[in-house]
C-alpha cells in the first residue's frame, strides 16, 4: 500500500490491480482497504487448496441482508446452488467447461451490477436485477420459497466481503483477460533475471551484505533492464533507416532494392559476370 499511496501522490491515477494468489488471501486492512481508499479495483483468482488440503475460496463467500457474495460479486440469496457452486464444481473436475459457461451464464440474471465507483470508505452503490428477469428464490437451508426484493438499487457496506470483490464477474470474459496480464509482469521478471545479463535471480553475483546494498543492487539491474529493452526496440524498428539516402519509407526502399538485385541477376556478360543492368542491342 505505501507504493500505491507515493504514486498517488505522485499524480499516477487509480485503476485495475491484478495480483496472485499471495496477495488475494493478505488481510483487508493491510491490503484491500488501504488500495480501495485510494479509488483501486481488483482482478485476481481464489485459492483451491492450502498445503494439499482441500480448501476454497470458490463459490459462496460472505452474505448481507437478502445478498450473498460468490466469486467476488453479489447475487440475489435464493439463486440456484448448482449456479453458486459453478466455480468450484469446475474446479474439481465435476463438470466441463461447456457446463461451466452455462452455470455462469445462469448467475448473471441474479447479479446485482455496479451503479457506481466503490467510494473510498468501502460503499458501492449497486442495481438490483428485475423481479421478472429470475426464477423463484430458494432458500438454501429451509427450502422454503424466499420473497423476491422489490428495490431497484442498494448500497454495500465494507463489511459485506470486501476482501474478495472483483470489478469483472469470476472468470468472465473481463476477467480473464485482465488477471491475464500478470503474464506481462512474469515476462518483465524473467527478463531481469536473465543469467546471461542482469542476472538479478542469481545471488552469487552480488556479493554485498545488507538489505539497503541489496535494494540498491536490484534496482540498478531494473534500471539497466529497461535500458535493454528501449535498446532492442531502437535496433529493431530505427536500424533500417539508418544510411538511407532520402525519406523513403522502409518497405518502397525494400521492394527498389530487390527490383535492383533482381535486374543484376538478369544481367550477365559472356564470362557469367553479372552487371547491374544487361546490355542494349
Amino acid at each position: 500500500p505505501d507504493m500505491f499511496r507515493r504514486l498517488a501522490h505522485s499524480g499516477y491515477p487509480a485503476g485495475l490491480i491484478a495480483v496472485d494468489l499471495a496477495y488475494s488471501s493478505l488481510t483487508e486492512e493491510n491490503f484491500y482497504a488501504p488500495l480501495v481508499e485510494l479509488g483501486h479495483t481488483f482482478a485476481f483468482d481464489y485459492k483451491k487448496s492450502v498445503r494439499n488440503k482441500p480448501f476454497s475460496q470458490l463459490g459462496l463467500q460472505a452474505s448481507w441482508e437478502w445478498l450473498i457474495q460468490v466469486d467476488g460479486q453479489f447475487y440475489i440469496a435464493g439463486m440456484p446452488e448448482t449456479a453458486i457452486n459453478a466455480t468450484w464444481d469446475h474446479a474439481t473436475g465435476q463438470i466441463t467447461n461447456k457446463q461451466l459457461d452455462e452455470r455462469l451464464e445462469e448467475r448473471e440474471r441474479y447479479r446485482l451490477t455496479p451503479k457506481a465507483r466503490m467510494d473510498p470508505h468501502g460503499y458501492q452503490r449497486f442495481s438490483v436485477p428485475d423481479p421478472n428477469s429470475y426464477d423463484e428464490l430458494v432458500d438454501m437451508k429451509t427450502g422454503e420459497i424466499r420473497e423476491k426484493p422489490t428495490v431497484k438499487s442498494i448500497t454495500v457496506p465494507p463489511e459485506a466481503g470486501l476482501k474478495f470483490r472483483q470489478k469483472y464477474p469470476y472468470k468472465s470474459k473481463d476477467q480473464i483477460r485482465w488477471y491475464g496480464m500478470r503474464s506481462l509482469v512474469e515476462h518483465s521478471n524473467s527478463f531481469f533475471k536473465d543469467g546471461a545479463h542482469e542476472a538479478l535471480g542469481d545471488p552469487r553475483r552480488r556479493f554485498g551484505k545488507g538489505w539497503a546494498y541489496q535494494y540498491l543492487m536490484a534496482t540498478v539491474a531494473i534500471v539497466s533492464s529497461n535500458i535493454r529493452k528501449i535498446t532492442d526496440l531502437y535496433r529493431r524498428f530505427e536500424r533500417p533507416r539508418i544510411g538511407t539516402s532520402d525519406n523513403r519509407d522502409i518497405p518502397t526502399a525494400k521492394r527498389a532494392y530487390r527490383r535492383q538485385n533482381r535486374l543484376a541477376v538478369q544481367a550477365k556478360t559472356a564470362d557469367g559476370r553479372t552487371t547491374r543492368y544487361p546490355k542494349r542491342n
